[in-house]
């Protein structure tokens, strides 16, 4: 299930060594912002997100936003980061969703593959949206490649 969690650091050596274990944990790459302060960093698959944001003038603090898509994921933020100050649950992404069912295996019907969407991403009521724009912006030429091949799935999974 996709959190988001919000970290807040008064001294910035310990946010750098925090985020260059990261780094080398989770071999994640920076990504510079164009138009203000502060940078990103991703994992390759993106279930690691994080954003690191400079102190301003209402938060006289470094504000780190993570946005994880599983569990095991938040417990280790949490050892690195310590307690968040604040932890929501977010909805994924069509291309969160795409990804997902592109991992799974080829063998499943439609109504495993709603099944599994519906444990590990908990989009029952979207569900029905999310195979929508899937299949809508499967047969686009400008779409992913990764959301091509979840309308495929889709397709050939119709029971």
């Amino acid at each position: 299930m996709p959190k988001e969690l919000e970290f807040r650091f008064d001294d910035e050596s310990i946010l750098k060594k925090n985020v260059k274990k990261l780094k080398k944990e989770f071999e994640l790459k920076e990504k510079k912002y164009d138009t203000s302060e502060g940078y990103a960093l991703a994992n390759k698959t993106r279930s690691l997100q994080i954003q690191i944001l400079p102190p301003d003038k209402k938060v006289n603090q470094f504000i780190v936003i993570t946005r994880i898509t599983n569990d095991q994921l938040t417990e280790e933020m949490k050892a690195i980061f310590g307690e968040p100050l604040k932890e929501r649950i977010v909805s994924p992404s069509i291309l969160e969703v795409a990804e997902y069912i592109t991992g799974l295996p080829k063998d499943l019907s439609e109504i495993e593959i709603q099944q599994k969407l519906e444990e590990e991403l908990q989009i029952s009521q979207k569900y029905r949206l999310f195979k929508k724009m899937i299949l809508k912006h499967g047969d686009k030429s400008t779409s992913r490649e990764v959301i091509k091949k979840a309308a495929d799935r889709l397709r050939a999974a119709k029971d």
